[in-house]
């Protein structure tokens, strides 16, 4: 995720998103995430690149994900994923539905632990 993903707020949701050339990656990245792999896509501008796959997850899957990863990210990388929670949970929402708050109350609490699913592979 360090140098083929972004970490971004999409329609007001948290959103991990990656693009890669590689499909052995990008299975590898969608198995860890639980995320669907979309493509492969030409770039019809660049007709001799590569063919990109890509791969999202979404909301509380991203948050947790953010949380999760945030160790292992470069300061800039850190940087980024500090200022999108910090936006997401500054604006107005509607209220969380129970099955949302426990799933957060989970994803911080084994955050604040120091699990890590990445270092399990």
């Amino acid at each position: 995720m360090e140098g083929e993903g972004s970490f971004i707020i999409t329609n007001g949701a948290l959103v991990i998103s990656m693009g890669t050339t590689d499909e052995d990656i990008a299975k590898r990245v969608a198995k860890i995430l639980g995320a669907y792999i979309n493509g492969p896509y030409q770039d019809k501008r660049f007709p001799n690149n590569k063919p990109v796959f890509k791969l999202a997850v979404r909301r509380h899957e991203a948050h947790g994900w953010m949380m999760t990863l945030f160790s292992l990210m470069s300061k800039r990388r850190q940087a980024k994923i500090k200022e999108l929670l910090l936006k997401y949970y500054a604006k107005p929402t509607k209220p969380f539905s129970q099955e949302h708050k426990d799933r957060l109350a989970a994803s911080i609490r084994k955050f604040h632990r120091g699990e890590n699913a990445v270092a399990n592979l």
